[in-house]
């Protein structure tokens, strides 16, 4: 039976949002992304240097996006969090 998404359609695209403490180097090393996307709140310098150097290891780009006023995926987490209390 097909139910409708949870997300908008602006945010169904091909992504995988994985939310962990710590760092995301062993996933990356997995799932060897083509892009990793990363907030506009981070730069080259902000970067965590052994993700970075996986990403370069993998040849993956790194692409940091304009962060978009009333749109995040930490408050969108934190709001799930709590409806499943």
């Amino acid at each position: 039976m097909a139910t409708n998404p949870f997300a908008s359609s602006r945010d169904r695209v091909a992504q995988l949002t994985i939310k962990m403490i710590g760092r995301a180097t062993k996933f990356l090393e997995l799932a060897a992304p083509d892009i990793y996307v990363k907030g506009g709140d981070y730069n080259a310098d902000t970067l965590n240097a052994e993700e970075r150097e996986v990403l370069r290891k993998i040849g993956a780009k790194i692409d940091i996006v304009p962060l978009e006023h009333g749109y995040s995926t930490s408050d969108l987490l934190k709001r799930l969090s709590k409806l499943a209390k």
